[in-house]
């Protein structure tokens, strides 16, 4: 199937840089590693560009041990100060597997469910990548109806750094089909979610962390050079591991200040992702 996807966004530049994701996709995802995988990171990527300014809309890529990567959550950033509607949030997700695409949905005062199921729309309906990441995009429509001033809440000023370092991760993996992005990381629980005595992961071990789910940080593994990057999304912090689990941390290394290109080239350096 083609992967060309046009005009997602009205801004030339954006849809400039979707295109390049995908060919990259076309380039680099086949048999072992389902292009369709990595191309629930650009729709989810679009929701965090769209909609994490202006209400704080996150995309959270959530692991199961019984299932995997299972989804992506669209839920509020931890910085938005209006309170969440949890049975609204329970029906928005990006699923890895069908790409299923649920949202809640009001439409002259019919039902409040409804579902886009991207991989459905694209085998069964024969719809191109293009027309139904497009639709999806659309039928989404997560502007929030509700006014609420945002004024107090951080993600207006954050919205700069963290869109930039979703961009670039959804960069790498759509140009490294080995590479798995986190955001919500298990720090030293054991199954029943108690804390470990002693400190195992590397965050905590560098005092970065307690033991508990934090949220804070993205956590890039390419599986192939067995290289970790923790990113954390508000202080800038990050943590590397080399291949023999030694870990380096770099106290605010002012990964901000670098453009997109120079971005995805730093930290695929660090994760050894050739070709980039």
């Amino acid at each position: 199937m083609g992967l060309n996807i046009e005009e997602l966004l009205p801004d030339e530049e954006k849809r400039d840089k979707i295109s390049e994701q995908v060919e990259a996709i076309k380039r680099t995802h086949g048999k072992q590693f389902p292009p369709l995988y990595a191309l629930s990171w650009v729709l989810a990527n679009q929701v965090v560009q769209r909609y994490y300014g202006r209400y704080g809309l996150d995309a959270i890529p959530l692991w199961r041990d019984n299932f995997g990567w299972s989804q992506f959550s669209l839920t509020r950033s931890s910085t938005c100060k209006q309170p969440p509607d949890r049975n609204e949030e329970s029906q928005r997700y990006i699923m890895f597997d069908a790409i299923a695409v649920n949202w809640k949905k009001q439409e002259d005062g019919g039902s409040p469910d409804a579902q886009y199921d991207l991989n459905n729309a694209i085998w069964t309906r024969h719809q191109s990548p293009n027309s139904a990441v497009s639709e999806a995009l659309d039928h989404l429509n997560l502007d929030d109806p509700t006014p609420f001033d945002h004024s107090a809440c951080l993600h207006g000023p954050h919205a700069y750094a963290y869109t930039k370092l979703f961009q670039v991760v959804t960069d790498l993996v759509c140009h490294a089909p080995e590479m798995v992005g986190k955001r919500e990381i298990s720090i030293d629980l054991d199954h029943f979610g108690q804390p470990f005595s002693e400190s195992v992961h590397p965050l905590r071990q560098a005092g970065l962390v307690g033991p508990g789910v934090t949220r804070e940080w993205f956590e890039l593994f390419h599986v192939s050079a067995n290289s970790r990057v923790f990113i954390n999304i508000f202080t800038g912090d990050i943590l590397y591991t080399e291949p023999d689990d030694t870990a380096r941390v770099l106290d605010y290394p002012g990964w901000n200040e670098r453009n997109e290109e120079q971005l995805t080239a730093y930290f695929a350096g660090m994760l050894r992702i050739p070709g980039l």
